[in-house]
């Protein structure tokens, strides 16, 4: 890596970044130029105390797989709290998730006080909105995503004013686009907390992280409740339970933990499974000549 002297200096150190990233889908050349055209565009990214974050931003562009090109805005340089930092749009983290395969596609939208919304929600989910055509909408109220993932499943987030400005006050980004931009930083952080639940892929996990390390983001995601598993259920389906475990389909552990991702087991229902072990052949052929 090079000595950094200048904001020049900081962007060509991005080079190695995105060398060595296979099948990267954008290009050192061209994201070089637009850095270079935001740095000249905007003096506080060229600030000498700065350059080494300036160069980390940069390199990150390779890491998320997005674009510069500022005619995209799907992704930003921006000076904030002493560093530069790579910003992400809503509309950038929707083209990381396309593009890396998590879903197929991802729609986003504003819910005002005079829209008509309904959202329902159990087995199945269904999500109704008629906006208010060329008219006063009233006050935002809302934020929403859908997305669909190659299944054909859709998959729900919603957001209320309320949780958006939750996100909003624990950010070390108070200012800036959230004072000139708020509907669309509404539309990030659905998008963002929405991702938490689509199937994962690097690009993606990156992107986020990037955001969370440079906005200051805490998780206000509720946490799920812990739901145990029932004696009754547990005992109804001890067989099924035993016979996996002797035939050597799975072992207790496993079992245990395949479980475990549905419901929680209790401290007696996993001892139960422990106690199980499995039938091996010299058992079988012992306890046939015992007959």
């Amino acid at each position: 890596m090079g000595v950094i002297r200048t904001y020049t200096d900081a962007i060509v150190n991005a080079k190695p970044a995105f060398d060595g990233i296979e099948d990267c889908p954008v290009s050192f050349e061209r994201e070089k130029y637009f850095a270079l055209q935001i740095c000249e565009r905007n003096t506080a990214l060229q600030n000498t105390n700065m350059l080494p974050s300036l160069a980390h931003a940069v390199r990150n562009v390779a890491l998320c797989g997005i674009t510069l090109n500022p005619a995209m805005k799907l992704a930003y340089l921006v000076p904030r709290k002493g560093q530069v930092c790579l910003d992400i749009s809503y509309m950038g983290l929707i083209k990381i998730a396309t593009d890396s395969g998590s879903v197929t596609h991802v729609n986003c939208q504003l819910v005002y006080e005079k829209d008509e919304f309904e959202l329902t929600q159990g087995t199945t989910e269904s999500l109704v909105h008629k906006p208010v055509a060329f008219g006063d909408r009233g006050k935002l109220i809302g934020v929403y995503t859908i997305a669909t993932l190659h299944n054909g499943e859709k998959l729900i987030e919603t957001m209320s004013r309320g949780e958006v400005e939750q996100v909003r006050t624990r950010s070390k980004a108070k200012s800036g686009p959230w004072m000139t931009d708020y509907n669309e930083m509404a539309r990030k952080t659905c998008v963002k907390r929405a991702s938490k639940y689509w199937p994962k892929t690097e690009r993606l996990a990156e992107a986020v992280q990037t955001l969370h390390d440079h906005e200051g983001y805490a998780d206000i995601t509720p946490p799920e409740p812990i739901v145990e598993m029932a004696d009754e259920a547990f005992e109804k389906n001890l067989p099924t339970y035993t016979k996996l475990i002797e035939s050597g389909d799975k072992s207790a552990s496993e079992l245990i933990a395949f479980l475990s991702s549905k419901k929680q087991l209790t401290e007696k229902q996993c001892e139960t499974l422990n106690n199980i072990t499995e039938i091996t052949e010299a058992e079988v052929v012992d306890e046939s000549n015992n007959a």
